[in-house]
């Protein structure tokens, strides 16, 4: 899988060896079947990570991956934790993979 977030680290030998190791398509399974079965509505990165225990670095790069694939859109905004603005991001209306 490739490494979107590969611009954000610059090519850090650690970041590099932590992608080639985690389970990517399993933790964007989960984020996307959230989004789709239980949160159709939508939910930000922050409300993401409480529900589903992933630390903030993990979802917060899922989120990231599912936004270049084209499966997820902005549909609003609403205050994190720490009462900062962030997007809200639903499954996209014309997902082909939601039949």
């Amino acid at each position: 899988m490739i490494d979107t977030t590969s611009g954000y680290h610059g090519g850090d030998p650690y970041s590099d060896r932590a992608h080639k190791r985690i389970e990517k398509s399993r933790d964007l399974y989960r984020l996307y079947m959230l989004l789709r079965e239980r949160h159709p509505g939508g939910l930000t990165s922050d409300e993401a990570e409480v529900l589903t225990g992933m630390s903030h670095q993990t979802c917060s790069a899922r989120f990231t991956d599912m936004k270049r694939y084209l499966w997820i859109e902005h549909c609003g905004s609403r205050l994190t934790r720490t009462g900062n603005l962030a997007g809200v991001w639903r499954i996209r209306k014309d997902d082909t993979c939601a039949t």
